[in-house]
C-alpha cells in the first residue's frame, strides 16, 4: 500500500477552527510523528522519529587565542604559537585563524595581501615541541589554490580569504588588452573599470577588521582524536612579511591585536567519549596524508635560451605531484601571487613563462618525454588531476607522478609515486609573451619548485603521536 505523507485522511466530523480536541486533529490529519509516550504532566508528546531518543554525536567547535603576540608583531621578525587545546571538541575535523587587524595610518586606507603570505613560515608541531614540518608561504598558497574548484569559488561571497569577483575582459578596454581570460578570484582584490580595490580586502583609516584564514595542515587531515592525546599540538607561526600590498599608501605599520584558533569537530556522548579514548589509548592508528616540501634555485634567465640542468638535491622521498614556478626576482608582497596584469610596469607578470620543461632522473633518464611542452602540461594534463583553471591565469606548471593528483591530496591515498633521490635535475626553455611577460637577457629570477610528499601521521598508546615522511 502506498502512503502519502501529508495527505488528509477521512474524519468522522469537521474540525471546527477554535477545536481543541487533539484526538480529533491527529485523527483527521496525517502526522508524521510517532507517539513516544507521555510526558511528566501527563500530557502525551509527538516526536518525529529520532527525535525522542538521545543524540550520541554532535558538531562543535572550541575558540582558543593565541600565545604572546607581541604589539608590533607585523613590523618585527618574531613567533606566536596557536594551541591545539582538545575540550570540548573530541575529533578534531577543521582548523582556521580569526586574525584581528588595526590600521594605525590616519590618512590612508590599509590594502591587504592574501593572508597565505603573511607570515614568512609555519611550523607544525603535532608533539607541541618539534617541528613536523614547515610550510612557506608559496606553499600555503599553491595549496589554497588547488582546493577550490571554479564552480566552488564562483559561490562564495567576497568576503572570504578568496576573492570571487569574475569576468572575462574581451573588449579590450584600457587597461586591458583585447581577449584577456581574467578570473579575479583567487587572489585578487577587484579593481576594473574604475572599481577600486575591494572594501573586503582594505582596513580603512584608524579601524580595525577580522579576517578568517584556512592554513591548512596535516592536523586536519589526521582527524585527531583530542581527548585521547597527553601532548598539546601547536601552529607556530612566524611573523617577517609584509602584509601589504605594493600599491598601499600606508605608512604605518598595522597592529595585529589578536588571532583565535577555532578548532571544530565531532562533539560525542560522555559514555561513547570514554569509549573512544580507552581504544585510542590503548592502539596506534595512523592516517595517510601530503604534506608540502619546497626547493628554491637562484638562477638567471633569458627568453628562449634553454637552462642548464638544475639539481633537485632538496627533494628526497616519496612523491605525489610536483609544481614549479618560475619568479623575477626580487618580488614583494603581491607579488608572490602575481597574475598576467602589469604588477611589474616593465617586465609584465612577475610569475614567468617556459615553452618547454625536461624532468630527468638520478640515471638521467626523462619523466615521460624530453623537452615536455608547458602548453600541453597546462592544457591538458592540469586539467584531468585539478578542477581549476588556474594555469590560465597563473604561470604555473604541475609534474603529476599520480593517476589523480586531487584524490591524492585530498585523502592521501597512494595512487602513484616517484622516488626522489636528491639527484634528480630539472631544465626549462623560458619565453617571453609580449606585451604581458617579458623577460630580459640575463634577468634574476628564483626556481619555486613545490613538492607533495607522501607522510604518515600516527596517534600512539599512551597519548603521543609520531609523523613519518615516507621514502
Amino acid at each position: 500500500m502506498t502512503s502519502i505523507v501529508g495527505s488528509k485522511r477521512p474524519s468522522s466530523r469537521p474540525i471546527r477552527p477554535t477545536s481543541t480536541d487533539a484526538s480529533t486533529v491527529m485523527a483527521s490529519v496525517h502526522d508524521d510523528h510517532d507517539s513516544m509516550g507521555v510526558s511528566a504532566g501527563g500530557q502525551r508528546n509527538n516526536f518525529k522519529s529520532g527525535q525522542g531518543s538521545i543524540s550520541m554525536s554532535r558538531e562543535g567547535f572550541n575558540k582558543y587565542p593565541s600565545d604572546n603576540i607581541p604589539t608590533n608583531a607585523f613590523g618585527i621578525t618574531t613567533q606566536f604559537d596557536c594551541r591545539l587545546v582538545g575540550a570540548p571538541v573530541h575529533t578534531l575535523k577543521h582548523i582556521e585563524h580569526e586574525i584581528t587587524i588595526q590600521n594605525g595610518d590616519g590618512s590612508h586606507p590599509l590594502l591587504l595581501c592574501d593572508p597565505s603570505v603573511w607570515f614568512s613560515r609555519v611550523e607544525i608541531m603535532s608533539n607541541g615541541a618539534v617541528a613536523d614540518i614547515v610550510i612557506y608561504d608559496q606553499e600555503f598558497y599553491l595549496d589554497k589554490m588547488v582546493r577550490i574548484d571554479d564552480t566552488e569559488r564562483a559561490q562564495y561571497s567576497a568576503g572570504r580569504v578568496y576573492n570571487p569577483v569574475i569576468f572575462r575582459d574581451t573588449g579590450g578596454a584600457a587597461p586591458f588588452p583585447t581577449s584577456r581570460y581574467r578570473l579575479h578570484n583567487y587572489d585578487t582584490p577587484w579593481s576594473y573599470q574604475g572599481n577600486t580595490d575591494d572594501t573586503n580586502w582594505s582596513v580603512p583609516v584608524g579601524a580595525t577588521k577580522v579576517i578568517y584564514a584556512d592554513y591548512h595542515s596535516f592536523l586536519t587531515d589526521a582527524h585527531l582524536f583530542m581527548p585521547a592525546l597527553t601532548v598539546e599540538p601547536r601552529i607556530r607561526f612566524y611573523t617577517g612579511n609584509t602584509i601589504t600590498k605594493t600599491t598601499s599608501l600606508n605608512t604605518t605599520v598595522p597592529t595585529l591585536i589578536s588571532v583565535n584558533t577555532y578548532m571544530r569537530g565531532t562533539i560525542y556522548d560522555p559514555s561513547v567519549m570514554q569509549r573512544l579514548k580507552m581504544k585510542y589509548q590503548a592502539r596506534t592508528s595512523t592516517t595517510r596524508c601530503i604534506t608540502y616540501e619546497r626547493q628554491t634555485i637562484a638562477t638567471t634567465i633569458t627568453s628562449g635560451a634553454e637552462s642548464q640542468d638544475k639539481q633537485l638535491t632538496a627533494l628526497q622521498g616519496r612523491y605525489a605531484y610536483m609544481f614549479f614556478m618560475l619568479s623575477q626576482t626580487p618580488y614583494l608582497q603581491n607579488n608572490i601571487y602575481s597574475d598576467w596584469s602589469s604588477s611589474d610596469g616593465t617586465n609584465g607578470a612577475y610569475w614567468k613563462p617556459c615553452q618547454d620543461v625536461t624532468l630527468l632522473d638520478s640515471n638521467q633518464n626523462p619523466w615521460n618525454f624530453v623537452k615536455v611542452p608547458t602548453a600541453y602540461l597546462k592544457g591538458s594534463v592540469w586539467g584531468d588531476h585539478f578542477k581549476s583553471a588556474m594555469p590560465f591565469e597563473k604561470e604555473i606548471i604541475l609534474f603529476p607522478f599520480s593517476t589523480c593528483c586531487q584524490i591524492t591530496q585530498d585523502h592521501g591515498t597512494d595512487l602513484g609515486s616517484m622516488q626522489f633521490d636528491g639527484n634528480w635535475t630539472l631544465r626549462f626553455t623560458p619565453i617571453s609573451v609580449a606585451p604581458d611577460n617579458i623577460i630580459t637577457a640575463g634577468m634574476a629570477a628564483t626556481i619555486i619548485l613545490i613538492a607533495a610528499r607522501y607522510s604518515e601521521f600516527s596517534q600512539t598508546p599512551g597519548g603521543k603521536v609520531l609523523f613519518t615522511k615516507l621514502n
